[in-house]
């Protein structure tokens, strides 16, 4: 790995842009309807987070500076990324000519690569969620495809029904099971060759959380979440939306999801990019709006994250779920860099990290990566890292990708870095 001057530093140092959070009201700070803070189960929130805080808003000082990484921790691979969790990356990769496509596993600890699934012929596979023992996926297939055309893009299939089926695979024996199976048959968003809408997913344990379409009258997009025991086969809960779910997230009892509703004044279409933040703190909570007008969404161990969809400043937002107290994230220029939007976002118990869009004065790309820490570092912009597309964090560890080599840093390509590595 080729280590620019930008490295040196042999632990994580904010040059600047630590400050304690001030008061600061902000139209996308949106308290819950009820007035109370949203609490998470006792099961996935530690018994050292603080509790009964005032819920407020706040302003984490923006970062003036650069954030610069411990090098001696950082790991490398070479191969695309699609799904992590810890150190581990799992790639989807088609074969067959794209008539079925094989789940491979690699680790940032070692260089080997494990193929672990391969799906049937004429199946694709729409989403892929990883957990400590197991793979769960989405796979989609038509029962009459057409012959493929040759046009480009080709849309021969688009608006048929489809159909589809969760599996669940334990990484240790490769013995995989089906969780559920449908049919769906509505396109929710417009676009060229705009398609049916599989399920979305999210697993945690012995959990898996999927979608459903539930569409009324009121309701054209809504979904039903349906939350099920992997090993029992049996249904925990079950609650219907009022739009269309994305950045569905499960982390024991807590659920977290984007819910899109039509765009006003056209209902022919849902918006991709602008929902509300929902969160379910316990089996029998109902779901409670946490934050208006997003278009990204993470849940961690007792922490939420978002960012905003008018969000222009390259800012992202956290609350815990303990307290309640929600706090905006905001970087500031860097000599190379002006913020000016954002989109990925992730969230662990001590961490929040997201992708700033913006412009460069060079030819490092058009976004940098954001990091902020409860316990002190930025929020700012990670040095050395141009151009990320996705930004991960689970089970301890940092994942992040740069499609552009930064002058003095680091090459393009997949990162890992332990979150243990990021010390004030």
């Amino acid at each position: 790995m080729r280590i620019g001057s930008l490295f040196l530093a042999s632990a994580l140092v904010v040059i600047a842009g630590c400050g304690s959070a001030s008061p600061s009201a902000s139209p996308q700070s949106t308290p819950a309807p009820s007035g109370t803070p949203v609490a998470a189960s006792p099961s996935a929130v530690p018994s050292d987070v603080p509790t009964a805080e005032p819920s407020t808003d706040a302003s984490a000082e923006p970062g003036s500076s650069l954030i610069t990484i411990p090098v001696q921790a950082l790991k490398s691979l070479a191969e695309g990324p699609t799904v992590f969790f810890g150190s581990r990356v799992f790639t989807i990769t088609p074969v067959q000519a794209g008539d079925s496509s094989t789940i491979t596993m690699a680790d940032f600890g070692n260089a080997g690569v494990t193929a672990l699934a391969t799906t049937d012929t004429g199946h694709a596979l729409a989403g892929l969620v990883a957990t400590a023992d197991s793979l769960v996926w989405v796979e989609t297939w038509r029962d009459h495809p057409s012959p493929p055309s040759g046009a480009v893009p080709g849309c021969e299939d688009t608006g048929k029904p489809l159909r589809w089926r969760i599996v669940r695979l334990v990484i240790a024996s490769k013995v995989q099971s089906v969780v559920a199976s449908g049919t769906t048959l509505r396109t929710a968003f417009e676009g060229e060759c705009a398609d049916v809408n599989p399920p979305v997913i999210a697993a945690d344990g012995d959990r898996v959380a999927y979608t459903e379409e539930a569409a009324s009258k009121a309701h054209p997009f809504a979904n039903r979440v349906v939350v099920r025991s992997i090993s029992e086969g049996t249904q925990i809960r079950a609650f219907t939306t009022n739009g269309i779910v994305q950045d569905l997230h499960l982390l024991g009892a807590v659920i977290a999801y984007r819910d899109d509703l039509a765009v006003p004044p056209v209902v022919a279409f849902a918006d991709p990019f602008d929902g509300q933040l929902m969160v379910t703190s316990t089996d029998a909570a109902p779901p409670v709006a946490v934050a208006e007008h997003i278009s990204a969404a993470a849940l961690g161990d007792g922490r939420i994250a978002w960012i905003s969809a008018a969000a222009t400043d390259g800012s992202a937002w956290t609350e815990s779920l303990t307290s309640g107290v929600k706090t905006q994230l905001q970087v500031s220029d860097a000599s190379d860099f002006h913020p000016d939007g954002a989109s990925r976002i992730a969230v662990s118990k001590t961490t929040v990290t997201w992708i700033v869009q913006g412009s460069g004065s060079d030819s490092v790309g058009t976004s940098r990566l954001g990091l902020w820490t409860p316990g002190g570092i930025g929020p700012g912009l990670v040095d050395g890292i141009a151009q990320p597309e996705f930004v991960a964090l689970s089970a301890g560890w940092l994942v992040w990708d740069s499609s552009t080599d930064a002058p003095g840093g680091e090459p393009s390509g997949l990162f890992g870095l332990p979150e243990s590595a990021l010390v004030p």
